[in-house]
């Protein structure tokens, strides 16, 4: 699995995870939506390779 944690200041945020080749530049997209982060909101995203399929909706917050 790949956990990552960032701070990230309260406010609406576009959000975007997603793999990148570094030799062909292609990208694989995990993840993408828009966040309304609230003060002391948590914003977990994790990803846990061949078991979670690609996600691009709120139902994949956690």
């Amino acid at each position: 699995s790949f956990i990552s944690e960032h701070d990230v200041a309260p406010g609406r945020h576009f959000i975007r995870v997603a793999f990148l080749d570094a030799q062909t530049n292609d990208a694989i997209l995990l993840y993408e939506e828009v966040a309304e982060i609230a003060p002391g909101d948590i914003l977990r995203i994790i990803y846990f390779p061949g078991i979670t399929p690609p996600c691009a909706s709120s139902h994949c917050l956690e």
